[in-house]
């Protein structure tokens, strides 16, 4: 059964993350929204193969490819810059909200709070790329209410 899911998985990903959104102002915002969705595709696809040599190394597949999915769609955009933003906020914010939710519970208790923070904030990440993917070359702002 798994030589037969992981190439149709594969195959999955290459495709979502290939699918291009024309729009007028050339954003890429469905590019970054495609392989988020095809990375996390990938993870379910790994719990739903079910055999235990095979279910790990298809999460992992998943798990590294909505990681640096989207900052090398960033990177080959040619926004070297966006492409470290992201990457940052892909790998920061699924472990802090991780944390956060596992400070919540002790034991065996925390595993689904620290799931649901990293859920969190894959999501936050993604919100970040879908700002940060617009397709233009202005210089951006990023504001968090503060004034220095």
């Amino acid at each position: 059964m798994p030589s037969r899911v992981l190439p149709g998985l594969i195959v999955g990903v290459l495709l979502a993350g290939g699918a291009r959104v024309a729009t007028a102002d050339d954003s890429y915002r469905g590019e970054v929204v495609a392989i988020d969705l095809a990375s996390v595709a990938v993870v379910f696809g790994g719990l739903a193969v079910g055999e235990k040599h095979a279910t790990l190394p298809i999460m992992a597949l998943g798990v590294i490819a909505a990681e640096i999915g989207a900052p090398i769609d960033h990177a080959a955009h040619g926004h070297l810059g966006r492409a470290g933003i992201s990457l940052s906020a892909h790998v920061a914010l699924p472990v802090i909200g991780g944390l956060v939710g596992m400070s919540t519970k002790r034991g065996l208790d925390a595993i689904l709070p620290m799931l649901a923070g990293v859920v969190l904030g894959h999501l936050a990440a993604t919100a970040v790329d879908v700002y940060i993917a617009d397709g233009t070359d202005e210089p951006r702002m990023m504001s968090f209410g503060a004034r220095f």
